[in-house]
């Protein structure tokens, strides 16, 4: 083999090698080597649509305690000898009118007209007035628990007599000088007006329970609002 025939087959060799090397290194760029496989950064993550329903729920619940299902009134005679619609938990109601608007819900603003009385002796402690209705939304935590049970169950436009018992109401502690501890009250409650939007979020879990807030032993306010809150009812 001559010397030419020697260089011309190296030659040979050395090219298959660089054409097979850069074969393989080949493609879109550099991070498709095996050597980068697992380098680049990871994508970026936001919240999910349902993160942020829950985020705009739970700022909206802000002050506010969900109501829980009461379950079905039964005729009861109740300690003034009449028959009320009684509930398991002890909320009782009188139908006066009917109304036929939107029943509120959770969050949505309500104005309401109410006269307070003792079952005992039909003594008014408190009342508005529908030219200066009570507004709040509905599910206040600084409103009394059977408060906003009975207005959950209203359409706009109703009129009931609500009976109270203490343990919805004032409990052990009262509302002094007025109401005592442990005293049942009678609301006559009349639902004008349901306005603004609900808090429904039927996807997202549901809330625990909010805590219930304190009753100081200072109570001195009146109406349906807690004495730890800012009175509506004067």
């Amino acid at each position: 083999m001559t010397r030419k025939q020697v260089l011309t087959g190296l030659m040979a060799v050395v090219t298959g090698v660089v054409v097979s090397w850069g074969w393989s290194g080949c493609g879109s760029g550099e991070d498709d080597h095996p050597a980068h496989v697992g380098s680049r950064p990871a994508a970026a993550t936001g919240p999910t649509a349902t993160q942020i329903a829950n985020d705009l729920r739970d700022s909206r619940m802000a002050g506010l305690t969900r109501i829980p299902n009461f379950g079905v009134a039964t005729p009861t005679t109740m300690p003034d000898g009449k028959v009320w619609q009684k509930y398991p938990n002890g909320l009782a109601y009188q139908i006066i009118h009917d109304g036929n608007g939107p029943i509120p819900e959770l969050g949505q603003n309500v104005s309401v007209a109410y006269v307070g009385t003792f079952p005992d002796t039909g003594k008014v402690f408190d009342e508005k007035s529908a030219k200066d209705p009570m507004t709040h939304r509905l599910g206040d935590n600084n409103l009394v628990k059977g408060w906003n049970m009975a207005l959950s169950t209203m359409h706009a436009g109703t009129t009931r007599k609500f009976w109270l018992p203490a343990q919805l109401a004032y409990g052990a502690r009262g509302s002094m000088p007025k109401i005592n501890p442990n005293q049942p009250l009678i609301f006559e409650l009349q639902l004008l007006k349901v306005t603004g939007e609900p808090i429904l979020f039927p996807d997202a879990p549901p809330l625990a329970p909010a805590t219930e807030p304190a009753v100081p032993d200072s109570a001195t306010q009146m109406g349906p609002v807690l004495p730890a809150a800012t009175s509506q009812a004067k």
